[in-house]
């Protein structure tokens, strides 16, 4: 999400986008300015004109939207708590949005889904992308055969008699499909189908906040019996925040695949794909991130060690004929290793992959010199960019909270414990300081990387084309 507001330029001529509605706040409904988006090669509709989109417009801005006009498609700023979801809709899908009455919906801040606060209405999407819900729970129905058909259409509907409530998990409705229209791999798809939602109506929510609320506490129990019943891992779409992802793209040095030459060990190449994965709560990305750094450890610990006896040993005055010299070898190293908790190791291993001004660097151009600093973050550990300890600092603030993420005991029922809970707020916490970890993690990868050579692999019976 994003709390920049949308420039009001009118009728400004430039590249239109794809075919359908955008949405530019989760990781697989992000624009991405790096991938070569184009339309399926059809006219283009220009903005209509006449009082009939003018009213709508000024409902819509008198509705708290934020409205950009352009020649191609329509720019809007959903509300969205306290800041806004960006979406674009072409132009000929405008009468489509008309006929919805888009400006009573307002954007969950969590979640990619809407509410609607007049009509008690919740719709949130579905990650369901090897389509296995649409396969096994519709056919898993009561008053369905297990060999029809699926319909595209389908849907399953919930009903709790005592409230009222409706619960239906299938196509998005009309309003879903201008506002949560899926994009994937940077395509957008002119024909796609509705994306799969979980629709709930009608409840009484007052807030954004109140809406997320109810998304989560539903689709943990719901979505936790289809897991169970049908080994089907469906999840409601969480909402990225846009400047993280501008953040994880910056520093990227574009370019065409080499031939690789070098070779790096795979558990910490597992891991770090798990660190980039964006269907993963940022909690645990940022899990996988620290035991990346973790895996080498040992690494720099025993080089730590052997510096410590170089020192010792190469001195002028050792004399390794005398027993009490060589005692101090053996203590220095036996002390030293018993010393080294895990939070020293973490220092010795951003001192051994990286330099205070490279990280400064790094701090600066995320944009994270304030966060680091500032109180209510996923830490008190404070980093302060001017410090020349900054490595130290930076370790202090990686191990508080890599141990609130591991350690997240509660007392009770309905206690949270002290810990980062993944799949809660506590993931907006730790969000932007993911691409920093990233960073962290790609120098530990590349430090500990060895020559591939290839000529163990030669074959001389064939000849090179």
């Amino acid at each position: 999400m994003t709390d920049e507001p949308l420039a009001k330029a009118d009728n400004v001529a430039e590249e239109p986008p794809p075919d359908q509605l955008v949405s530019e706040s989760d990781a697989d409904y992000t624009d991405d300015p790096d991938l070569d988006v184009s339309s399926d090669g059809g006219s283009q509709t220009l903005m209509p004109s006449g009082p009939d989109v003018g009213t709508w417009v000024s409902a819509l801005k008198s509705a708290g939207y934020l409205v950009e006009q352009t020649q191609f498609f329509l720019k809007l700023g959903i509300p969205a708590g306290r800041s806004h979801r960006t979406v674009q809709i072409r132009n000929e899908s405008l009468p489509e949005a008309m006929l919805c009455h888009i400006e009573s919906w307002r954007s969950l801040e969590r979640h990619v889904g809407i509410w609607n606060r007049e009509t008690g209405e919740v719709e949130v999407a579905l990650r369901d992308e090897l389509g296995t819900f649409r396969h096994s729970l519709f056919r898993a129905t009561p008053d369905q055969s297990a060999t029809r058909q699926v319909e595209p259409d389908d849907a399953v509907d919930l009903r709790d008699e005592h409230s009222g409530v409706n619960l239906r998990f299938g196509n998005g409705s009309a309003v879903a499909s201008v506002l949560l229209t899926p994009r994937r791999s940077g395509l957008m798809f002119r024909q796609a189908r509705p994306p799969l939602t979980m629709r709930l109506w009608p409840v009484r929510v007052a807030t954004t906040e109140e809406a997320d609320d109810l998304v989560q506490t539903v689709s943990d129990a719901v979505l936790l019996q289809v897991a169970m019943l049908h080994g089907t891992v469906l999840a409601p779409l969480k909402l990225e925040d846009e400047q993280t992802l501008r953040n994880e793209r910056r520093g990227r040095r574009r370019g065409p695949v080499q031939f690789p030459v070098s070779r790096f060990p795979h558990p910490p190449v597992t891991l770090y794909q798990a660190g980039l994965d964006r269907r993963i709560p940022p909690l645990l990305r940022y899990w996988s991130l620290y035991q990346v750094l973790e895996y080498f450890f040992p690494k720099y610990s025993e080089a730590n060690r052997l510096q410590a006896v170089k020192q010792i040993v190469l001195s002028p005055t050792f004399d390794p004929h005398n027993d009490e010299e060589l005692l101090r070898v053996i203590m220095a190293t036996e002390t030293r290793a018993d010393r080294q908790g895990e939070r020293e190791q973490l220092n010795l291993c951003l001192k051994g992959i990286t330099q205070k001004e490279v990280v400064v660097e790094v701090i600066v151009d995320l944009g994270l010199k304030d966060a680091l600093v500032k109180k209510g973050g996923p830490s008190e550990k404070a980093v302060h960019t001017e410090d020349p300890e900054l490595l130290a600092q930076l370790s202090d603030r990686i191990y508080d909270i890599r141990c609130k993420i591991v350690h997240s005991k509660s007392s009770g029922p309905g206690d949270a414990g002290p810990g980062l809970l993944p799949g809660t707020s506590d993931d907006l916490l730790v969000r932007p300081e993911l691409p920093l970890l990233e960073f962290l993690a790609e120098r530990a990868l590349i430090a500990s990387s060895e020559k591939f050579d290839w000529r163990a692999f030669r074959r001389d019976d064939i000849p090179t084309p």
